[in-house]
């Protein structure tokens, strides 16, 4: 899981990443925008059009979770905002799958 001190709670925090910089690749769009902070801080959403069983929203969720708390750069990205939204792709996707996808998206906003 990511730490608490860098997840993206607020709701008008996350509708204002929403509408920020877009990338998509595979199953995963990732929205992104510069905060004034000195960390960046993470959100991940997966609404009930990838599943409509809670059990595996929530198994998703930790999967891309644990995908970004391993593939975030050591000193992480500085002042950003970033929001992943999964696609109801996701839903057949391994974990091994959906790390690499992380990686990627990861190293395209650095």
């Amino acid at each position: 899981m990511v730490a608490k001190s860098l997840r993206l709670r607020a709701t008008k925090d996350m509708n204002r990443t929403l509408r920020g910089k877009k990338i998509v690749r595979d199953f995963i769009v990732v929205r992104a925008v510069p905060n004034l902070l000195k960390k960046t801080r993470i959100g991940i959403i997966v609404s009930k059009k990838v599943s409509l069983k809670a059990v595996e929203r929530n198994r998703l969720r930790r999967c891309v979770s644990e995908a970004v708390r391993l593939e975030l750069p050591p000193p992480p990205l500085a002042g950003w905002d970033v929001v992943f939204v999964a696609t109801p792709g996701l839903k057949g996707a391994t974990c091994a799958a959906i790390r690499g996808t992380v990686k990627k998206l990861l190293s395209l906003l650095v």
